[in-house]
């Protein structure tokens, strides 16, 4: 009896080990999501003024970004195309450093309040609206781009600084 006890035991701590090491081996480094992340900041959504009472803007390709950048932060998937795994890395919930993910959080939440001003018809007719987006996006920036300078990567301009307009 006392045999089959030791046998289980080592059968235990053996595939604990294993699944340990198969962990620690795969899991992602914040670098690693930072700059999945800095993939899915390239769109247009980040690139120059929102420009909705000119028409300039494709408000259709806007939200749409947008809630591609959020279902990278939640999910870390970069592409529409969810079954390839080199479009995946990590959500916010796997970023290990707190300040990072309390910052990234937060960056979700700025996602989520453009979503609801564009979703509203009502904002159409306000004259706020368009610098309320983009300084929402520019928060979004000033919380990000310290985190990509931090891991030595390439920060981007903020949306009211191009001179552009945000096709």
């Amino acid at each position: 009896m006392g045999n089959i006890i030791i046998i289980i035991g080592g059968l235990s701590a053996a595939s604990l080990g294993a699944w340990l090491t198969y962990v620690l081996q795969t899991r992602i480094t914040d670098k690693q999501i930072f700059e999945n992340w800095q993939n899915a900041f390239m769109r247009s959504a980040f690139r120059g003024r929102f420009s909705w009472l000119t028409g300039e803007t494709n408000i259709e390709k806007f939200t749409k970004n947008v809630q591609e950048l959020k279902l990278a932060l939640s999910q870390g998937v970069v592409s529409p195309d969810h079954q390839n795994p080199n479009n995946r890395g990590g959500g916010i919930s796997q970023v290990r450093n707190k300040k990072y993910r309390k910052d990234m959080e937060r960056v979700y939440e700025l996602l989520e309040e453009i979503l609801l001003i564009v979703n509203d018809p009502s904002s159409f007719f306000r004259d706020d609206t368009e610098r309320f987006i983009d300084m929402k996006r520019d928060e979004i920036l000033l919380l990000i781009n310290p985190i990509w300078e931090h891991f030595g990567l390439p920060q981007l301009k903020m949306p009211t600084q191009t001179g552009e307009i945000e096709k």
